[in-house]
């Protein structure tokens, strides 16, 4: 089963952009700030609770995310993120369908059904291709390890 979980959204600068969302709009922020020091890439993101809706803050550092950023511009609509039961259904699913799910870079996974959260959280992620997806980047998460917010 699909479930909401929070819709991404690319940013220039992460503190400028949750103090926003806090000061002007009222949200509530819900996490903590995490940050994924990889040597392929970085990112630091937040989440903020927009009235029901969660919302993922990322300001990307360096490595490809940087590219999409400029492509795309800031406040662009990064992700859209469901929680599933199991990650490696879904990709069983996609794949029957000819689609084959993505990693975090866009690299297809072929070896494996799906990624592990780089913040060590131990939950499990595997990405629809936006080409696939009428050009939204669609993240599947099973949360098996420590939520990412409360």
């Amino acid at each position: 089963m699909l479930k909401p979980h929070h819709l991404g959204i690319v940013v220039k600068n992460l503190d400028k952009a949750a103090k926003f969302y806090e000061e002007y709009l009222g949200f509530e922020r819900v996490s903590k700030v995490f940050t994924v020091d990889d040597p392929d890439y970085g990112v630091r993101y937040v989440f903020v609770n927009a009235n029901g809706i969660l919302l993922e803050l990322l300001e990307p550092i360096r490595g490809p995310w940087v590219e999409r950023l400029a492509q795309r511009g800031e406040g662009a609509i990064w992700e859209i993120c469901f929680a599933v039961d199991s990650v490696e259904e879904m990709y069983d699913k996609f794949k029957a369908k000819g689609i084959t799910l993505e990693d975090r870079f866009g690299r297809p996974l072929i070896k494996q059904k799906y990624v592990h959260n780089v913040t060590s959280t131990g939950n499990k992620f595997a990405y629809v291709p936006a080409e696939a997806a009428f050009g939204t980047w669609i993240e599947l998460l099973e949360q098996c390890g420590t939520k990412l917010v409360p």
